[in-house]
């Protein structure tokens, strides 16, 4: 309802191109706004929509220095972007390998007990110039991206 809000107010101010950037990772997160956008687009035929992940991106831009297939929720790639960005809110006492094995395909009632560190990764790899590397590279990614469709 919020992005709809957003995107409603800025129609009738003449936009008529937007870029969804979200920057959580989560399949069903993603699923809404795709989902707001094709709804908003349904009545308005001069409206479009793009919709980017920069989790997705910030695992393409750390791909050329790090093996992320097993990296995820607060593992090198996140913890590395937040020492760069806001290392006042990172806890690096609380370092430590995980993994989220909560059972592929299911929904189950307490996720800590399949995942209770709600790391999925490797935090100990991180650092501060690797932050600051993803962050660029991404930066760069997305600007290119924006300034090819936003024709």
């Amino acid at each position: 309802d919020l992005a709809q809000g957003i995107v409603a107010a800025l129609y009738t101010q003449g936009f008529r191109k937007f870029f969804l950037i979200s920057g959580h990772a989560d399949e069903s997160q993603l699923f809404t706004l795709r989902e707001m956008a094709e709804d908003f687009m349904k009545s308005r035929d001069d409206a479009f929509f793009h919709l980017l992940c920069s989790y997705h991106v910030n695992l393409d831009a750390a791909g050329e220095w790090l093996d992320t297939t097993q990296d995820f929720h607060a593992g090198a790639v996140e913890t590395s972007l937040m020492l760069y960005l806001r290392p006042d809110l990172v806890k690096t006492a609380k370092y430590a390998v995980g993994i989220n094995e909560i059972p592929e395909y299911e929904i189950v009632r307490d996720k800590k007990k399949y995942w209770p560190s709600g790391v999925d990764g490797n935090p100990l790899a991180a650092s501060e110039d690797f932050g600051h590397r993803i962050f660029e590279k991404t930066v760069a990614q997305i600007r290119k991206y924006v300034s090819v469709n936003s024709k």
